[in-house]
């Protein structure tokens, strides 16, 4: 169940557990936990590229208190390094007569969920104080207790009693959890933040029923909170580029909880208000599409020259920096990217040189001409703006020092020289860099001093 990150790419890791069948015969079957477990691994792993080794991936008996743990603390309690982690979790859950909420393990007794159950409140903890400085997922799917509550009465700890056809959501402990005010917008010890997303809200019904996935038509049991969570890892939440993040599956999850009999979905964000931007997965077929376009786009805008040179447009060279850029925060190991940064920067760098001969050669009539645009533009501004141009400093352009480049670079292209103040080609110079710097605040005070 293991697969390897690419070089470059985000470090990613999940623990992930789904139970059906448990080890006390009071404790009802569940029908979908284990394929919920089972493809949302599959899913982080294909779309998500998410590492996740034999021991944090638990299944039915495999799922036990001690190995649950033991996942937990590999990944929160030691120095292990990761920029996201993923902590799903799929079956029945308890409250003890305090409220105290527990996951419930393959080997839980439920007479005692104090010693044999894991603690919410315990889970909460270890996640917030980790040691690992990771944006932290945790999906949940279990058991509530108020059904259970409802349907009997018992001396001793209440467990769930969770028909084949209903799985229910711990959700009186665990708004506690997403929704303590201690937790609520600060920053969390040691994680980047973390993001709970969770089946039910309070007193509500968390269900279980067959579904069809749209992809392959295959009919099986999900809960359906988690098999909109598939949908969405699956394309459905991606955005226009083929990307989902966190923001975007929440949304798509919700929206479609919405259609879910008495059931919406509890959400929090604690310590990290970017969090939802985070990208857990991709929908293949549109990414793909998306990153082919970009290089094809960056490549095309790269074979654009000055007329009669052979010197890439200076205004094209920076669109392609924006695209090769996006490219880069997509597919960071993509096998293009090296050759259009060789380009890029080839192309950026041959203005340096030739830019501080142009400004020596016409200093005589277009040095006056600038100057009452601005005093320092010619001697300072321009050489300082040429002087490092690289694809790295193509991505630090504002809009003023760009549309300037763009003016000005055009003529170096081109090795024009200028006869007299007056000259016409000059005056266009001088009306267009005008024109570029105007929004800047300090040149647009000088320009008005010498009109």
């Amino acid at each position: 169940m293991s697969t390897r990150n690419k070089e470059g790419s985000p470090k990613k890791t999940a623990i992930i557990a789904g139970i059906n069948s448990y080890e006390a015969p009071k404790i009802d079957t569940l029908a979908g936990a284990e394929n919920d477990a089972n493809e949302i691994c599959e899913r982080l792993q294909n779309n998500g590229d998410f590492d996740i080794s034999k021991g944090h991936f638990l299944i039915g008996q495999d799922a036990t208190r001690k190995n649950i743990l033991r996942a937990i603390s590999e990944v929160f309690r030691r120095d292990a390094t990761y920029d996201v982690v993923a902590l799903y979790f799929s079956g029945h859950g308890v409250l003890d007569r305090q409220n105290v909420g527990y996951i419930a393990p393959y080997d839980m007794d439920p007479e005692d969920p104090f010693v044999s159950g894991i603690s919410m409140e315990q889970l909460r903890t270890v996640i917030y104080e980790s040691k690992n400085d990771a944006s932290v997922v945790m999906l949940l799917d279990c058991c509530h207790a108020g059904v259970a509550a409802q349907d009997t009465q018992r001396d001793g700890p209440v467990t769930t009693t969770v028909t084949d056809t209903n799985k229910d959501l711990i959700t009186t402990e665990f708004k506690k959890i997403v929704e303590s005010p201690s937790q609520q917008g600060t920053q969390v010890s040691g994680t980047r933040g973390a993001v709970i997303l969770a089946s039910s809200e309070a007193k509500a019904v968390s269900r279980e029923r067959d579904y069809v996935h749209s992809d392959d038509g295959k009919t099986h049991r999900h809960g359906a909170f988690t098999f909109h969570l598939l949908e969405g890892i699956d394309g459905k939440a991606a955005d226009n580029s083929g990307v989902i993040t966190i923001g975007s599956l929440r949304k798509y999850v919700e929206d479609k909880m919405q259609k879910e009999d008495r059931q919406l979905p509890v959400y929090s964000v604690a310590g990290a208000s970017r969090i939802d931007s985070i990208h857990v997965a991709i929908s293949q077929n549109r990414f793909r599409a998306t990153v082919e376009e970009l290089i094809s786009d960056a490549q095309g805008l790269l074979v654009v020259k000055y007329p009669n040179t052979d010197i890439i447009d200076f205004q094209y060279l920076t669109l392609a920096a924006k695209k090769v850029s996006k490219l880069a925060s997509l597919e960071p190991n993509n096998e293009k990217l090296p050759t259009l940064y060789s380009v890029i920067n080839d192309g950026a760098a041959w203005f340096r040189q030739p830019t501080l001969e142009w400004l020596v050669k016409n200093s005589e009539y277009a040095k006056p001409k600038l100057y009452k645009i601005d005093p320092i533009l010619y001697d300072d501004k321009i050489p300082e703006m040429v002087q490092n141009l690289s694809y790295d400093e193509l991505q630090k352009l504002d809009q003023t020092r760009s549309r300037t480049l763009n003016t000005l670079l055009a003529e170096v292209a081109r090795n024009r020289e200028f006869t007299a103040e007056d000259d016409p080609n000059l005056e266009n110079l001088y009306i267009k860099l005008r024109a570029a710097l105007r929004n800047n605040f300090d040149i647009s005070k000088q320009i008005a001093t010498n009109r």
